[in-house]
């Protein structure tokens, strides 16, 4: 089994997608980038360890963009990411027997103005007592 117990992929392939990482969302105090950190296993960190800056720098890094904080897509993405095949699976679920009787009820479109708005502010709430060094 892998790392990940909704059977998908591993929390640092979730991450490097796009999925809500505070380190890569609000700034880290300058005294933690000096701190050693477990290095990813993959082939360009050939030590153990690494800086934590070096770190970040791999795990924020999306495709080319900026691999430090203040991603803001970060914020919108997660709602649209999920961690496995059984979280896929509940959402469909619950989309088919809760979406579907709002949705005829309210309107496509303003259900749909909730689900984003729930959806960014979910994230914006839950970022805000997390820690900043991803620890």
């Amino acid at each position: 089994m892998s790392e990940n117990p909704m059977a998908g992929p591993s929390i640092m392939t979730l991450i490097r997608n796009g999925a809500k990482f505070v380190p890569c969302m609000k700034s880290t105090q300058e005294d933690f980038l000096h701190y050693q950190a477990t290095c990813p296993s993959i082939p360009s960190f050939a030590n153990e360890t690494c800086t934590y800056e070096e770190y970040l720098w791999y795990a924020c890094n999306v495709e080319n963009l900026k691999g430090f904080p203040y991603q803001v897509y970060r914020f919108i993405i997660p709602m649209f990411l999920h961690a496995g095949i059984i979280h896929l699976l509940t959402n469909l679920m619950s989309q088919l027997y809760i979406g579907i009787p709002l949705e005829r009820k309210f309107g496509s479109i303003r259900i749909g103005i909730i689900y984003i708005l729930s959806g960014i502010g979910g994230t914006l709430l839950s970022a805000v007592g997390l820690p900043r060094t991803g620890k």
